[in-house]
């Protein structure tokens, strides 16, 4: 465990790596040359499963009894309806086709565009690489920044906190409002009304707001 999780421990995972490259015994390799180095097969199966859960994804879904504080008064009932409206955003925006139709290869250019946001000036090689011959260069980045803002909307730390208007969960309810905002730039379609009744459920302890009064009063702001 390193990073946030813990002061310094960036730097102790610096360190280990440091001492285990001196050593002869050890070879270091990245995830991806593991993941090469094993012979596929036809298929496999894989069940759901999360971090820091022992319920799988129910912390990322549903009131599965886990939360970050010991005393506190919240229950978690508000995930439900959270991730019903995220996957009711996600599930619109799949049907719309049309909204990808500047791009050859939408899910390429979607993963591609990781190195147009690290770094910007490389725009204009990411257009000659996936802009069809008749494609508006405006509007694909505007679909992508889209698909951007609906993994966003996905972060983990959303569902990982107590209160449903909390800081963390607003930044995911900010994404979702980004990206149908972008969705109505884009095709004239309204997502609004439906997320918004699908997030009415949530209440939050602290503020004492169900989903549409959250959303209507703390979306907003960046």
């Amino acid at each position: 465990s390193y990073g946030h999780h813990h002061r310094f421990g960036e730097m102790a995972l610096a360190a280990t790596i440091d001492a285990l490259r001196s050593r002869p015994d050890v070879r270091l390799a990245t995830v991806s040359e593991i993941v090469a180095g094993v012979v596929a097969v036809d298929g496999v199966a894989a069940l759901p499963s999360a971090w820091s859960c022992a319920h799988g994804i129910e912390r990322w879904r549903s009131d599965c009894g886990c939360k970050l504080g010991t005393d506190t008064v919240h229950n978690q009932s508000w995930r439900a309806p959270l991730r019903s409206a995220l996957d009711s955003l996600r599930d619109a925006v799949g049907q719309l086709h049309e909204l990808a139709r500047d791009l050859t290869d939408p899910v390429g250019a979607r993963n591609d565009y990781c190195k147009v946001m690290l770094e910007p000036d490389t725009w204009p090689k990411f257009v000659e690489r996936h802009l069809t011959p008749n494609g508006d260069a405006p509007r694909a980045r505007a679909y992508l920044e889209l698909q951007r803002h609906l993994l966003m909307m996905y972060s983990s730390c959303g569902w990982f906190f107590d209160d449903a208007a909390g800081h963390e969960t607003l930044i995911v309810l900010r994404h979702a409002r980004r990206g149908i905002e972008l969705v109505r730039d884009l095709y004239g379609l309204d997502c609004e009304p439906e997320f918004v009744s699908r997030l009415a459920p949530m209440v939050s302890d602290v503020h004492g707001l169900d989903g549409r009064d959250i959303w209507n009063r703390f979306t907003h702001s960046t």
